[in-house]
Formats: structure tokens, sequence, C-alpha cells
């Protein structure tokens, strides 16, 4: 309880400060390619049941805050390890044309077509059933979606019911 209620707090700080203008991003290039790589390492080292791969090109440079694109592709790891249901999930970062997307994927239930415009959210729950072993504050997609904006970073989410969802 005392981990789950730092989270809460931490994220609520941070919700604060997005709204408020108050966070200061720090842009600089970046080899995005060693970001994801130390990510992979880190979660790989702490879950040995996590069935993550990584899927990805080597030395792909973005120009963004490194701390804040590592929260929000943390969040979206967190969210497909709570949420997908056979713990297999996917890291992806791929140059498309002129452009890196990175994507988290997992095979879970995926999310319904209703749920989907509000999933970005504060507090949303497509899954209205309390679930105490999924650590979480209710607004960490919230918070991936003010950092992403920052940022002018495109995002979004695509999901079937019983396929799974990618968050890019």
């Amino acid at each position: 309880e005392a981990t789950r209620l730092n989270y809460l707090v931490n994220d609520l700080l941070d919700y604060a400060k997005l709204q408020d203008n108050k966070i200061k991003l720090n842009i600089q290039e970046i080899n995005i390619s060693m970001l994801l790589a130390n990510i992979y390492d880190t979660y790989h080292h702490i879950n040995n049941k996590l069935h993550l791969d990584l899927i990805m090109e080597d030395d792909l440079m973005v120009n963004c805050d490194a701390n804040r694109i590592e929260q929000v592709i943390k969040n979206f790891i967190n969210n497909a390890i709570n949420y997908g249901n056979d713990q297999r999930v996917e890291l992806i970062c791929r140059k498309i044309d002129d452009k890196i997307m990175v994507a988290v994927k997992d095979y879970g239930k995926g999310i319904d077509p209703q749920d989907l415009p509000y999933i970005w959210d504060r507090y949303y729950k497509v899954d209205k059933t309390h679930v105490r072993s999924n650590i979480g504050s209710g607004i960490g997609l919230s918070i991936a979606k003010e950092i992403l904006q920052l940022h002018n970073i495109e995002y979004g989410v695509d999901s079937k019911v019983n396929q799974g969802s990618i968050f890019y």
C-alpha cells in the first residue's frame, strides 16, 4: 500500500505540474534506440515472468526530453503488463518515412471501441473492477498525453477486443 500511495502522490504531482505548465522540457538529441534498450533491460531484470520483446532499429535519433519520454514508455509498458492477459509485451521502435514510431503492444483483452475516446481522461478505467495487484494511479495515460502534447508528438492507440492494444 505504501508503494501504491507513493505512485499516486508522484503521479498527482506530475499531473498538476503538467496542467499548470510548470514542467519545462529538457529537449536534447538522444539515441531513442539506446533509451529503449535500457528500459528493456530494466524490465527484463526486475520481472522474470514478463515476456518482453524488443523490436527496433539501431541508432535512431530523436529530439526530446529523455526523462519524460521514458516516463511515457514505462507507463505504456506498465499498462500492457496490467491489462495484457498473457504477460507478453512488445516494445517496438521503427523509422517510418521521416518519423520515428515507438509503440508498446500487448495481447490482452483489448479495449471496447466505445471506451477508446475516454482512455486518455484522468481516472477513467475501462475495467471498472478494482484490481489490487495492479499498481497505478488512474492518471498514467493522462500524464502520457500531456507529455506527448508538450513535445508535439502524434500519439494514439489501436485496439481490438480479444486481440490486444498498441499504444504509440
